[in-house]
């Protein structure tokens, strides 16, 4: 693994780690090391994609999220319409068992960037929220196993259900 920090890190806070073997990637982080992104893939692939999203403004800025599972779940993000990508999150969240949904909330702009998946958490239904464009995930445990859903904004989600029997609804 080799560590290069800017030549202007005080003010930039920009950092680099690449790295070499199984899944070798060339990461930066933008704020001191708190969060990463892969930036350059070196022998990783994108592939078993279980869920897209285009930005709710796509034809402005070009922004898509793919949802994959190949050995690990991972997130992806292209703002140039899919030419580059970047992996924000490899891996696992925190408790999560799986991940199955990804959307955008329809306020998502240049100055609100939440983004929304959603899975299992200790085997009961959970939705993650990211108000920093994918980078860091907060987890919300919601009450049965989504069948569909609206992100409505920021902060409010319809969830229904459908076991067989009943239907349920909540927001």
């Amino acid at each position: 693994m080799e560590i290069l920090l800017s030549s202007n890190f005080t003010s930039q806070r920009k950092v680099y780690v690449a790295t070499s073997g199984a899944g070798s990637a060339l990461s930066q982080s933008l704020d001191r090391g708190l969060t990463w992104s892969q930036i350059g893939l070196i022998d990783t692939r994108i592939s078993n994609i279980i869920d897209a999203a285009p930005s709710p403004n796509y034809s402005q800025d070009k922004t898509l999220f793919l949802l994959t599972f190949d050995t690990e779940h991972s997130l992806w993000r292209s703002t140039n319409g899919g030419l580059n990508w970047e992996r924000t999150l490899t891996g696992s969240l925190a408790s999560a068992d799986a991940l199955s949904r990804l959307e955008f909330s329809p306020q998502y702009s240049n100055n609100s960037r939440v983004v929304y998946l959603a899975g299992t958490s200790s085997g009961s239904p959970a939705i993650w929220v990211s108000i920093d464009n994918g980078q860091t995930f907060r987890r919300r445990g919601i009450p049965f196993i989504i069948d569909t859903w609206l992100v409505i904004d920021n902060s409010t989600i319809l969830i229904g259900s459908y076991n067989g029997t009943a239907g349920s609804f909540t927001e």
